[in-house]
């Protein structure tokens, strides 16, 4: 009601304010031009900076807008208001808390949107969406930290669709609670799978959207999944970005701490790309941090991007925290991220994102490897012949 109040202080009496529903409203504004309108949306724009005050909470608020023009873009209401939806979702795209007038070639990028969005809800009902797995390693000895768990979607009609492309789709329309605790049941379950074929894999890594944290049932709902599939909480890692606390910061937080309470791991993912303070990063019950993957294309080049690293890694050490870097290529990268102390790397110089069954074929692979490796290091300290192959594993093994 106090939302709608302002927004109410903002437009004529003969306007028209209505609730299309959940976090939406329309204004229609007759005989209003588009200087006209440009201008009562920097007032709504302006109206909605002071925080609402919500029990003893101050809340911030913001507002993504489209606007759409009579008779400029359309003569009916319906598709007047339809252009205007499409106009918001821009705004949204362009980053929230800003506007967009409707032009007609946003009219194929929402045609686009409506047929990935009904695609993307169908994937979800018929479980279609895929979990890749890409290893994390320790830089210490080689052995597997852990992996992390990406979700892949292949369709039938519009073929590999982007993460980066579905997932803030999903994140638009409402499907993202829905991959999200997708994510978690399909890789406890796959791990359980892998627990009985033997393969020793600490744990898991899921990413979740700040919209996940929410849910004030986060928690139970992950007890609940690793319950069914007999896990202990230890082996499941969550990923949260650095936006998990921009809105209801207290029902995020809370969920943040109950799964920590719980025995699940928490990694702060992309850190250095937002607008955190180290402040908001103490706050959070974190055990990982994790530096983005664009510092390490210039980290051997790059004096500026090698200090930020060199900063993370520090800060993840004061803190206790284990630090990991991603999008490692190279060894001259994985050589000088060693020196500097970060514990973790992950990235195509290991492996890409490898489907299950791929994957564990690549950890047999690195297993025998690193063994392989191991007993000519022991044989060459003790004088003895080095090892010449595989087999000679074998034979000693046997």
């Amino acid at each position: 009601m106090a939302f709608a109040g302002r927004l109410r202080e903002q437009v004529k009496p003969g306007d028209i304010l209505g609730r299309l529903g959940g976090d939406e409203f329309v204004v229609a504004m007759p005989g209003c031009d588009a200087a006209g309108a440009d201008a009562v949306v920097a007032r709504i724009a302006q109206a909605l900076t002071a925080p609402l005050k919500l029990a003893t909470r101050q809340v911030s608020m913001s507002a993504s807008i489209g606007i759409s023009i009579y008779p400029d873009n359309a003569t009916e209401f319906d598709t007047l208001l339809r252009q205007a939806d499409t106009a918001m979702y821009q705004a949204k795209r362009a980053g929230r808390a800003t506007r967009r007038f409707y032009s007609d070639d946003m009219n194929g990028a929402a045609q686009e949107r409506v047929i990935y969005t009904t695609a993307l809800r169908d994937a979800i009902a018929r479980e279609a969406l895929e979990l890749h797995y890409q290893p994390q390693i320790r830089s210490s000895d080689g052995t597997i930290f852990g992996v992390e768990a990406l979700a892949r979607w292949n369709d039938a009609v519009l073929g590999a669709v982007s993460p980066a492309k579905f997932i803030p789709l999903a994140e638009e329309c409402g499907l993202i609670e829905q991959i999200a605790l997708w994510s978690i049941r399909a890789a406890c379950r796959q791990m359980a799978a892998w627990r009985k074929a033997g393969l020793d894999i600490p744990t898991v890594s899921v990413n979740l959207s700040p919209i996940n944290f929410q849910n004030p049932d986060l928690a139970s709902i992950v007890a609940d999944i690793l319950a069914e599939f007999e896990l202990p909480p230890e082996v499941l890692t969550i990923e949260v970005t650095e936006g998990v606390l921009q809105n209801e910061e207290a029902v995020a937080l809370g969920s943040m701490q109950t799964l920590r309470a719980l025995g699940v791991g928490l990694a702060l993912d992309d850190f250095g790309t937002g607008y955190s303070s180290l402040s908001r990063l103490v706050q959070l019950p974190i055990r990982e941090l994790k530096i983005d993957r664009s510092f390490m294309q210039q980290l051997e080049t790059d004096s500026n991007a090698r200090a930020v690293v060199t900063a993370i890694i520090r800060v993840g050490q004061a803190l206790e925290l284990t630090v990991v870097a991603e999008g490692v290529e190279t060894e001259g990268q994985q050589m000088l991220l060693s020196q500097l102390g970060c514990a973790v790397v992950q990235g195509f110089l290991h492996a890409p994102a490898l489907p299950p069954s791929a994957f564990a074929r690549w950890l047999i692979e690195h297993s025998t490897t690193r063994a392989v490796s191991l007993m000519r290091r022991i044989r060459k300290l003790a004088g003895q012949r080095p090892l010449a192959s595989r087999t000679d594993l074998l034979r000693l093994s046997s």
